[in-house]
């Protein structure tokens, strides 16, 4: 990401503590609206915010349940997959 800034926003974002991972944030959940000079304006507003928090609740209830999952992936698909046994000691 820090290829695509300008020297102009480097410094800025610098000044301003805006850190890569929000811009990133902003590019995935945010709206991209035309703006002067044939730009595009990308912000979050509540709608988008309140949708990428859904978005990522949904996403770590299902990491915590994947996290006994394993699948077996032949190349052009998946032969199988099965839950890992738990040990008891």
């Amino acid at each position: 990401m820090e290829n695509r800034l300008s020297r102009h926003a480097r410094i800025r974002f610098r000044q301003r503590g805006i850190r890569d991972e929000v811009v990133d944030c902003l590019y995935r959940f945010g709206r991209m609206t035309p703006a002067p000079g044939g730009i595009e304006r990308v912000y979050l507003g509540r709608r988008e915010s309140r949708q990428a928090v859904r978005e990522l609740k949904k996403v770590i209830r299902i990491l915590e349940h994947a996290g006994d999952i394993t699948i077996l992936d032949g190349g052009e698909c998946i032969i199988t997959g099965y839950r890992k046994r738990k040990r008891y000691r």
